[in-house]
């Protein structure tokens, strides 16, 4: 059992954590606000939306590093933890490759892409359930990743039960020591049946309330069945037991795209926010530097309706009209212009002389983007503009398998192009390069020697424990 000042060390945690996940998600609701507001063309400071993005930055930052601080303390402070933090995974699709532990965040249903070179990549996800009957508080994933759900530390701050973070992190841990072990996870049944019993095990050293014991105890109970009839087969037989894929136990994803379609549809949820984001901050770096505002005109044959509450005859004679899909706006009211004086000549205007054009070599728009990712300062020199004025390009070409600077860079400068902008702005793409040029955060960890992993005896597996109500609070 813990001292007080240890529990209560990490229950304050959890509250800090807590109210970064808070302030987090109110920097997200204000941004898609403002956002939303300025694309219906609201007139709103362009430094508000601004400050809303930087504000979930911070708060995301501030969030993440405060649950990194918090599971390690009640990893510490109640004594819980795999037997190994490191090593090699047994089963599945990544058997042979190493992972090591180390908790992340899991604040909404999430995906993974993993690449594995020339091999097909491989597709998981983060499933957070949280209805009235049943609530994701872990998942190990079958890279070795472990997501611990936000759902676990709003419990127990709810309940003033540290102890309740402590308890999953320990689920999770004997998952993760049973990946590692040299026959891997076997079966979900046995699985979950030693994660659970686990949590019995160590109620009284934690402080676990009887609530959650009673639940654990109830999961054990409901698997029995299973997994004594898989010792039976494995005695008859002569061979240990192991789910086969296709198995309802079988507790690895079954095939590299068992969540391709998902990780496809949240991928197009993500792109499309940023696209909108891209757009409203090359909208603000032109209107600063006092460019054209040409994405403020609609796009050509763009759709219209006529604006709500407006007459149909609106304008003076001519009303408006539908042309297919397009709304085609009433005639103006004719307007008599001031004529001069009919006995005052009109000096004649000489015609201007004709302006010569250079020929100039067209060279693609495609290794114009490759050439500001190289070198993003570059996008102020002339020749850099001078070239988008002629360079060519093909707006159906699939550029799917381009470097993600190049391929944003690209398609941004072939939409401004055909919206008729006759110059990109030069600031803006400096730091839409920059951006993209950030390293992402890899998905494997370096290498670390082998550690021999014990097996804690008894079988193990995934789901859930009644709380309040009789609500499922599974772990997976």
């Amino acid at each position: 059992m813990p001292s007080p000042e240890n529990f209560n060390e990490v229950l304050s945690l959890i509250d800090e954590t807590a109210k970064y996940h808070d302030e987090w998600r109110k920097a997200q609701g204000e941004e898609r606000k403002l956002r939303h507001a300025l694309k219906k063309g609201r007139s709103i400071d362009y430094a508000m939306w601004e400050q809303s993005l930087a504000a979930i930055r911070t708060a995301r930052k501030d969030l993440d590093a405060s649950f990194e601080k918090t599971s390690a303390s009640a990893e510490k402070n109640f004594h819980v933890g795999p037997h190994s933090r490191n090593g090699k995974i047994h089963g599945g699709l990544f058997t042979g490759g190493r992972t090591h532990w180390n908790p992340i965040l899991g604040t909404e249903e999430t995906f993974f892409k993993v690449e594995r070179g020339k091999d097909s990549p491989i597709y998981l996800r983060f499933q957070k359930k949280e209805t009235a009957k049943e609530v994701t508080l872990g998942q190990l994933l079958d890279d070795g990743r472990v997501v611990i759900s936000i759902n676990a530390l709003q419990l127990a701050a709810k309940a003033r039960n540290p102890a309740i973070l402590a308890s999953t992190l320990e689920h999770e841990s004997v998952h993760f020591d049973r990946m590692l072990s040299q026959d891997g996870m076997v079966g979900h049944a046995q699985n979950e049946t030693a994660a659970y019993q686990r949590i019995i095990d160590i109620a009284g050293d934690i402080g676990l309330d009887a609530d959650h014991v009673a639940d654990a105890r109830s999961n054990v109970s409901s698997r029995l069945g299973d997994v004594n009839l898989q010792g039976w087969q494995s005695h008859f037989s002569g061979k240990p037991y192991r789910a086969q894929p296709g198995s309802k136990d079988y507790p690895y994803v079954p095939a590299p795209d068992s969540h391709l379609d998902g990780w496809s549809a949240y991928q197009g949820r993500l792109k499309a926010i940023e696209k909108d984001q891209n757009e409203l901050a090359l909208r603000i770096a032109a209107v600063r530097s006092g460019a054209d505002p040409w994405f403020l005109r609609d796009p050509p044959n763009a759709r219209r309706t006529p604006p709500p509450g407006a007459s149909i005859h609106d304008g003076c004679s001519t009303p408006g009209f539908m042309a297919g899909d397009v709304y085609m706006p009433p005639m103006p009211c004719a307007r008599i212009l001031p004529q001069p004086p009919a006995d005052v000549a009109i000096p004649a205007v000489p015609a201007p002389r004709p302006i010569l054009i250079p020929v100039r070599a067209s060279r693609p728009l495609l290794g114009l983007a490759g050439r500001i990712c190289a070198d993003p300062s570059a996008a102020h020199s002339q020749p850099f503009h001078d070239e988008y004025a002629f360079a060519w390009y093909d707006a159906t070409q699939d550029v799917s398998a381009l470097p993600k600077c190049q391929r944003e860079i690209y398609l941004v400068l072939v939409r401004i192009r055909q919206e008729g902008s006759p110059d990109f702005n030069s600031a803006y793409f400096q730091a839409m390069a920059e951006n993209l040029n950030l390293p992402q955060a890899p998905v494997f960890v370096p290498p670390a020697p082998e550690i021999d992993v014990p097996v804690r005896p008894g079988p193990a597996t995934r789901d859930c424990v009644l709380a309040d109500g009789r609500r499922c609070i599974r772990w997976r």
